[in-house]
């Protein structure tokens, strides 16, 4: 079994916030998430509504994961990692 996704520890967002954080710390970060969303999503057994909103979550998580891996343009990895933190969607 899958363990969930850590958050950044303390220490690490804190580093996260100064601007301390490497592109590989980044990359290694985004790849410690997917990995657990990915056996999520495949071994899902909830009933059809619970599972709607667990997709949804978990879309808005891998949209930051997305963002984190530099996929998207709009924003930089801190600033997703710290709305994932804060649980809002990386818009």
């Amino acid at each position: 079994m899958h363990r969930p996704p850590q958050a950044p520890s303390q220490g690490s967002a804190e580093r996260i916030h100064a601007n301390q954080v490497s592109g590989a710390d980044y990359s290694q970060l985004a790849d410690n998430m997917n990995t657990p969303f990915a056996h999520i999503v495949a071994n899902c057994k909830l009933p059809a509504e619970a599972d709607a909103q667990l997709h949804i979550v978990l879309a808005n998580m891998m949209q930051g994961v997305d963002t984190i891996q530099g996929k998207t343009g709009d924003q930089q990895p801190e600033q997703s990692v710290a709305g994932m933190m804060a649980g809002k969607a990386s818009t």
